[in-house]
């Protein structure tokens, strides 16, 4: 089932921390349009350009000056609320339901997980009561194959019926993740189906391509928020894991809330954790239960 969602300044705020933690390529950097648009001299084989707003790319075909918009179907506002809570001493069990802001102007249709693959459990399901359920993996013991190889670092829910994506100002929830990894906060991926990306891209000039080709990254198609998932091997200590979730939270989290500053301290001495304050809006609660459950107890209030 779907519902409206109005995004508030705070969340903004998170989605712009991930975009800056994860938002990062090894390609060239793209041109950026000309705002006057025209060609500066020297860039005669310049085909391809970004568009000013970051929503499309402008492609110029060899020989002509006729310019072709591709839109990168990039214009998704996500806000991803997570909930986790241990189901038997070796397995903990993850829900989320993800929202499209009404800013928004594209869908949403993947939902990816950064996950540190290993030898692990990793059942990522979905249920819908009406509508197609997105589609996911699900392994007892991943395969050698993935965490053996790079690039592989999370795996995705996917929609392969159009109707069942999450449009702008709606929200869907049923996503879940069973696995033996403890909590931590990691950046939520979010993204349209790659085939909505220029179906008819084959029939560009093979010098377009190959531009396209040098210059493509990721966080051209994707966008990011924090949410809480798998993230730490039982086997690691308590004082490794506080160190890594307190560095978590300074990437993610606003370091000079209230609420943060003081769970960054009890993260310095932890475990135990000890807090005493009130967590402030959904993202702080969730804070909370991740450190609470990382570390293996309950939180102590004083």
């Amino acid at each position: 089932m779907t519902r409206i969602i109005r995004v508030s300044a705070s969340a903004a705020a998170l989605i712009v921390a991930a975009a800056l933690v994860l938002a990062q390529g090894d390609s060239q950097r793209i041109p950026t349009w000309p705002e006057d648009g025209r060609i500066p001299p020297g860039m005669e084989r310049q085909y391809v350009f970004m568009a000013r707003g970051g929503d499309a790319l402008i492609l110029i075909m060899p020989g002509s000056t006729e310019q072709k918009r591709v839109p990168l179907n990039n214009q998704i506002i996500p806000v991803a609320r997570s909930k986790v809570a241990r189901t038997s001493a070796n397995e903990y069990q993850y829900s989320y339901e993800v929202c499209n802001t009404e800013a928004a102007k594209d869908p949403i249709e993947i939902f990816g997980i950064p996950v540190p693959l290993g030898r692990s459990r990793l059942c990522m399901t979905h249920r819908l009561e009406t509508g197609t359920a997105w589609k996911a993996p699900c392994f007892d013991s991943v395969p050698e194959i993935l965490w053996r190889r790079p690039g592989t670092g999370y795996q995705s829910w996917l929609t392969t019926d159009p109707a069942s994506g999450v449009a702008p100002g709606r929200c869907l929830g049923g996503f879940t993740i069973a696995s033996d990894l403890l909590p931590g906060v990691k950046a939520g991926i979010f993204a349209a189906l790659a085939v909505r990306f220029a179906p008819e891209r084959m029939e560009w000039p093979e010098e377009v391509l190959d531009q396209v080709a040098s210059y493509e990254e990721r966080s051209w198609f994707e966008r990011y928020t924090p949410v809480i998932a798998p993230t730490f091997s039982p086997d690691q200590s308590a004082a490794e894991i506080a160190a890594q979730l307190s560095k978590q939270i300074r990437e993610f989290g606003d370091p000079q809330a209230p609420f943060v500053k003081e769970l960054l301290a009890a993260l310095r001495t932890a475990p135990p954790l000890r807090v005493s304050g009130k967590p402030s809006g959904p993202f702080e609660v969730e804070l909370l239960q991740a450190c609470t459950l990382a570390l293996g107890r309950e939180a102590r209030r004083d």
